[in-house]
Parts: structure tokens; C-alpha cells; sequence
């Protein structure tokens, strides 16, 4: 309704009309589009800035190389794979990353990230939960238990014999051992309480991992049910042990967590810390 009284600039309104009147004769060039229309159409597809082109192009091949380590494995994943499957030219590889050591580091920060982000989200369904150690419990199976974890195993092994992947990653396991820290110190506060629900995080942090190694040369190795169930039902026992020493209660851990909620109710700030969790 705007552009049909909109003319050309210097012209009558009425000289955009319809299809096959006279404005669509277009000018002296002989256009047949009309002057209306090529800003309609300019409005309606916008070119993306040169930000928002490098931004999904680095997020491409950050997204491939989990793919492929996961697909493929360390040894498997090569610069050309990681292009084809991102799309992209191994000219624009280069330019995002020197080195291929440096794109997997990159993916695996990310998906670090990406956990630290969703941080509210876990604090509110282990608050709203009847059990909260157990939902605790069932969180980190879940979060462990998928293909990125394969995907960080596959590095985590590579970089023992390679330097140059290490000096990447070397810092992932101490940021996520000093996240834990952060989350716990922020709920809890500094108290006995939290030291022992730290050490008590990362044991089943550990457990879960021990567990899950036990399945990755593939289908039929091990019946990971049954030994998450095993190792679940210790862990389990271990917590509520620990926490009914210190007499701290499943109320006490729900009124925790809402300071914890109040704390992180933004995503950003989750994020922003998890790289460095002694800035909390």
C-alpha cells in the first residue's frame, strides 16, 4: 500500500501502476521493473553484513568438526573434510583458523560454552525435581552421554602424544573441574556444605565418564544401562551419606539452587564465566 503511491523520484505518484501500465515500460534504459518493485525486493532480502557472513561461516565449521570427530575420529579428521561438510573453500578455513589444531579446539571450547549456557535450565530442573541428587545424577548421564563426549574423548587421546593439539586444549578439563567450582560456591556459598558437594560433583562427574569409556569400542561391549544403574545407585547413596553428615537436606540444596538460579539468570553471564571461573 505504501510503495503504490510512492512514484519515481521527480515523477507523478501515478506513474507506478500495474503490471503493463505505463510505468512498467520502465525509463529510458528500457527497465521493465519498476522503481517500487526494486526497493520492495531490495527490503525483502537484505544482505547479511560481513559479521553476520564471517560469524555463521566460523560456526559451520565449528559444527563440522564435532561431526566429523564424532564420524571420523582424530585421525580421520582432516582439513579438506571439514570444508566440504561446512561448505566452504579451504581459503576460508585458513582464514578463520591457522591451524586444523586450532579449528578443534575451537569446537571443543564451544560446545563448553554451549553447556555453560544452559546452566538456568539445569539448576531449575534439578530445584523442581523430587529427588534432586537423583535428578543430578540423571543430568550428568545425559549431558555425558552422546556424541560429543565421543568427540572429546577422541582429542583428549590425541592430544597425549601431540603438543600442538595440547596447547588448545589443555585448558578444557581445569575450566569445567573450576566451573563446577564456581556453580557449587555460588549456590552454597563458601562452607563445608560446599566443599563436600563440590568433591561429591566431581566424582560422579568422573563416574560417569569411567562408565561410559567402558562402551566406546561399540554396540555389545558393555550393557551401559546396567552399569549406569550399578554405578547410580552407589552414587546415589554416597550423596545423601554426605549430605546427611553435614546435615544439609534436599531443602537446603532446593534454596541453594534459587540463589543459584538468581545468580545465572542470564545465559551470557554463564558463559562469560565458564573460560574463567576464578573471575566469579
Amino acid at each position: 500500500m505504501f510503495l503504490s503511491r510512492v512514484g519515481r523520484p521527480g515523477g507523478p505518484a501515478s506513474r507506478v501502476g500495474r503490471p503493463g501500465g505505463p510505468a512498467s515500460r520502465g525509463g529510458p534504459t528500457g527497465e521493465t521493473a519498476t522503481w517500487g518493485t526494486r526497493v520492495a525486493d531490495a527490503m525483502a532480502t537484505r544482505r547479511r553484513t560481513q559479521a553476520e557472513r564471517r560469524a555463521d561461516t566460523r560456526r559451520r565449521l565449528l559444527d563440522a568438526t564435532v561431526e566429523s570427530l564424532c564420524a571420523h575420529g582424530y585421525n580421520g579428521t582432516t582439513a579438506e573434510r571439514i570444508a566440504q561438510s561446512a561448505g566452504v573453500t579451504r581459503g576460508a578455513l585458513s582464514y578463520h583458523f591457522p591451524s586444523l589444531d586450532a579449528l578443534i579446539g575451537a569446537a571443543m571450547s564451544g560446545l563448553r560454552d554451549r553447556r555453560a549456557a544452559e546452566t538456568v535450565g539445569y539448576m531449575s530442573r534439578i530445584r523442581a525435581a523430587p529427588d534432586p541428587v537423583g535428578e543430578i545424577l540423571d543430568l550428568l548421564w545425559e549431558l555425558f552421554h552422546d556424541d560429543v563426549f565421543v568427540a572429546m574423548v577422541e582429542v583428549w587421546v590425541a592430544a597425549r602424544t601431540s603438543p600442538a593439539l595440547r596447547e588448545h586444549v589443555a585448558d578444557l578439563q581445569p575450566s569445567l573441574a573450576g566451573w563446577v567450582r564456581l556453580v557449587s560456591s555460588s549456590v552454597l556459598g563458601e562452607s563445608e556444605a560446599n566443599r563436600a558437594m563440590i568433591e561429591l560433583t566431581l566424582t560422579m562427574m568422573d563416574t560417569v565418564r569411567g562408565v561410559l569409556m567402558t562402551g566406546l569400542p561399540g554396540e555389545g561391549a558393555v550393557d551401559l544401562d546396567v552399569e549406569w544403574a550399578r554405578a547410580r545407585r552407589h552414587l546415589h547413596l554416597l550423596a545423601t551419606t554426605e549430605m546427611g553428615r553435614h546435615g544439609f537436606t534436599t531443602d537446603h540444596l532446593r534454596a541453594a539452587l534459587d540463589v543459584g538460579l538468581d545468580r545465572f539468570v542470564d545465559a551470557d553471564v554463564a558463559v562469560g564465566l565458564v573460560a574463567r571461573p576464578d573471575a566469579g
